[in-house]
């Protein structure tokens, strides 16, 4: 089963995006860069400056550092090259030297996968606990059925 990380929200966005503001404006450069998803705050993590680098925000080199966590999480773990180009990304980025980069692309993408894994085993239960409360309604619509049926064949007119 592949888990898609971007929720209803982001499609809100984006079609409110699309009937509300001209494709030329500039307020949908800030409507894309204020759309959540569910891995922004481990690309903020990835990305966040040890203060001695200056802060850049590139919404295509976010979008970039999502789109891999995303594949990689499908995965299940973080192909070499991917692991390579964003402990490079990091360092020119953050400031980090290059292994201490690598390090934090590990740490950040177990976080990542951590908070995935957390999330699928809560979907489980809640789709479980949904199964049997809908069962057991089904149960009870059924009998209070038998129990009216009854009562209506023993009516007299």
């Amino acid at each position: 089963m592949s888990w898609s990380f971007s929720f209803p929200l982001a499609s809100a966005a984006a079609s409110f995006a699309g009937r509300a503001v001209e494709p030329n404006d500039n307020r949908t450069t800030v409507l894309a860069e204020r759309t959540l998803t569910a891995n922004a705050y481990f690309v903020d993590m990835l990305l966040r400056s040890n203060g001695s680098a200056p802060q850049t925000t590139d919404a295509s080199e976010r979008g970039e550092v999502e789109r891999i966590f995303v594949h990689a999480l499908v995965q299940g773990s973080m192909p070499g090259p991917d692991n390579a180009y964003l402990a490079q990304l990091v360092s020119a980025r953050t400031g980090l030297s290059l292994p201490e980069a690598q390090a934090r692309v590990s740490d950040v993408f177990a976080d990542s996968q951590q908070s995935a894994d957390r999330a699928r085993k809560a979907m489980a239960y809640l789709s479980l606990w949904l199964f049997v409360a809908l069962l057991s309604g089904a149960f009870c619509a059924s009998y209070a059925g038998t129990i009216g049926g009854r009562q209506r064949d023993h009516m007299t007119i």
